[in-house]
């Protein structure tokens, strides 16, 4: 059996409240692969977890990609694929939005 280790950016987002936000705290975690490839899984935001893989997201790091792409196309990849279509789609979306957009603020302020 032959074990590979992976070291990846691992995120920490705290719980904050404040003026109209009370927000769960977020663990992110961020694989650059190489070759243009990448993962982004966000993990324990309210017991929820999600995750995808890009195969190709040109010469940036998984970061810098996140933080280009629109929010809507990462909430589209994020979202669960059992939801489609089901009454539960639009509260999971909109809940999805908050953690992207917090997300890719986090992102942003770690990256300058």
């Amino acid at each position: 059996m032959s074990i590979q280790r992976e070291y990846p950016q691992c995120l920490f987002l705290p719980h904050y409240s404040g003026p109209g936000y009370d927000r769960d705290p977020i663990r992110v975690i961020l694989y650059d692969y190489g070759d243009e490839r990448g993962r982004m899984i966000v993990v324990e935001c309210f017991g929820d977890a999600y995750s995808h893989y890009w195969g190709r997201m040109g010469q940036e790091s998984v970061r810098e990609f996140v933080c280009s792409c629109g929010e809507d196309y990462l909430v589209d990849k994020l979202m669960p694929n059992h939801l489609h279509g089901t009454r539960l789609e639009k509260p999971q979306r909109a809940h999805l939005q908050r953690i992207v957009r917090r997300v890719r603020e986090a992102l942003k302020e770690a990256g300058s």
